[in-house]
């Protein structure tokens, strides 16, 4: 698990921005395929169409990431596998292309804001960005990115391109801000799960350790079947009489985790409309069915609804780690922290729970902290082709010879705890990956009146759904109006 450690830091690197996992901000999901057209996690010869000629003259391309993540940069003699590949592949496109990329380091906290300001004052410091998709994403209606629809060289029916999730964050006629993809690999690394304690489940559920397994493989891993295992796994340790936070407990969750067992039901906030912009969709019946459900799921004996202070954001995590909580609802990044890193138990993964067991897939939902890659508004015009070619350039080389090491070697192998079903563990991480989904709201929510985090706020207010709706209506369909009437007025001459 430390080798472990050392791998994901580099591929966070590549995410440039980490966010702590049990943090304030929200996942989401949706109705569409977000993954990309070839899930192919074996690695493939499959290239890029550049000109082999291509030749930069050394140009230099400035980007920024977090501050303490420079040494990945630079290379390191005692770096594990996806250290090196991730090296090796950046390298590669900088030699091939001629071209020199400078890395401005800057602190965690401040990064979207410093890159932000940057850009609106015009400074030209930064040729491609990484974005918060959940706070830097309410920038794209202000004139901040470009519309990189048609970036030069860039071709987004590549397989190292997210191709559906990049569909719903694109508006109107096909207007593009982010790109989503193998050049920052977030879909993995954030990809939420449910990471189950083998010696509880073994004590206290079933000691055939493949019947969760089993039960997910027959499409039965329902929401019931997650509630009764966590009601069974309830007992009040500290003895003081009544559901307090030293019980073990099924598992743990903040409000905002809420949004993740929603979207795995397949909750829906909004939908692609014939003019390429959303249309409002929450307000229906088995969306109000979903909120009662969690609503209830939040008030049983199962369930310590903690605050994301709690244990400076770690609670579900010891509690998972001391073997007090059978559940574990987190990304997988989260299985590097301590205390999952050193836990004595061993875990498994499955994914978030169905609605029913008439629901078809089962659906993986993202974490917010994701980050996307962004063209500034201020970038000089005789540096777009040096910029699209390298990102088309490293998307093609991550796929090709960093993807596999992170599915194959990373996931499968390293991340693996349960030593005894190998083989389980990898077919688990392929079916949460096969079936992505995002929703529109969720990554701009924060623009569009906070209709992102309709869940959470719905499940802690006391009010179904549509009431919820109906007292807010007129704030989320303004938001959502203004955001789409903000990319009318910038997009135009904004485009790369």
């Amino acid at each position: 698990m430390k080798k472990l450690l050392a791998l994901f830091l580099c591929l966070l690197m590549v995410a440039s921005v980490v966010i702590g996992c049990t943090g304030e901000k929200t996942p989401g999901g949706e109705s569409k395929d977000s993954g990309s057209k070839d899930s192919g996690t074996s690695g493939t010869e499959l290239k890029d169409d550049l000109p082999a000629d291509l030749d930069f003259n050394n140009m230099t391309i400035k980007t920024a990431y977090r501050e303490d993540q420079l040494r990945y940069f630079r290379g390191d003699d005692n770096a594990e596998i996806v250290d090196v590949s991730l090296y090796k592949a950046t390298q590669v496109v900088d030699e091939r292309l001629k071209v020199k990329r400078e890395w401005t380091p800057i602190a965690d906290a401040v990064l979207t804001d410093t890159i932000t300001k940057s850009i609106m004052s015009s400074e030209g410091l930064y040729d491609y960005i990484p974005v918060d998709q959940f706070f830097g994403s309410q920038y794209c209606a202000t004139g901040t990115y470009l519309d990189i629809s048609n970036l030069p060289y860039v071709d987004y029916d590549k397989p190292w391109y997210y191709s559906e999730y990049m569909d719903t964050l694109s508006i109107g006629n096909g207007t593009k801000f982010f790109i989503a993809g193998d050049i920052y690999p977030i879909l993995t690394i954030w990809t939420t799960a449910v990471f189950w304690n083998k010696t509880l489940y073994g004590d206290l559920i079933d000691p055939d350790m493949l019947s969760l397994y089993k039960l997910v493989d027959a499409g039965g891993w329902t929401f019931e079947k997650y509630n009764e295992m966590c009601r069974a796994a309830y007992l009040d340790l500290d003895k003081d009489g009544q559901k307090s936070a030293g019980d073990r407990f099924g598992t743990s969750q903040s409000t905002y985790d809420a949004d993740h067992m929603a979207f795995g039901m397949g909750f829906k906030i909004t939908e692609k409309n014939d003019q390429g912009y959303y249309d409002i969709v929450v307000n229906s019946e088995k969306n109000d069915n979903i909120i009662e459900k969690i609503r209830t799921f939040y008030l049983s004996e199962g369930m310590y609804h903690y605050s994301p202070n709690d244990d400076g954001g770690k609670y579900p995590h010891t509690k998972f780690a001391n073997d007090e909580a059978l559940f574990a609802q987190q990304a997988f990044i989260c299985a590097l922290e301590e205390p999952f890193r050193s836990m004595r138990s061993e875990y498994g993964i499955v994914p978030l729970p169905k609605y029913d067991e008439t629901q078809k897939n089962y659906i993986g939902t993202v974490h917010n902290a994701a980050f996307f890659v962004a063209v500034p508004s201020d970038v000089k015009t005789d540096k777009l082709k040096a910029i699209g070619a390298v990102i088309e350039a490293q998307g093609s080389e991550n796929y090709r010879n960093v993807r596999p090491v992170i599915y194959e070697q990373a996931l499968k192998i390293k991340f693996n705890r349960d030593d005894e079903n190998a083989e389980y563990t990898s077919k688990m991480i392929d079916l949460i990956r096969s079936n992505y989904r995002i929703d529109f709201a969720y990554v701009y929510g924060n623009a569009c009146g906070d209709l992102g985090r309709i869940v959470a706020y719905t499940v802690t207010s006391g009010s179904s759904l549509s009431q919820y709706y109906a007292e807010h209506e007129a704030q989320f369909t303004q938001g959502l109006k203004d955001l789409f009437e903000s990319f009318e007025k910038y997009k135009s001459g904004k485009t790369a």
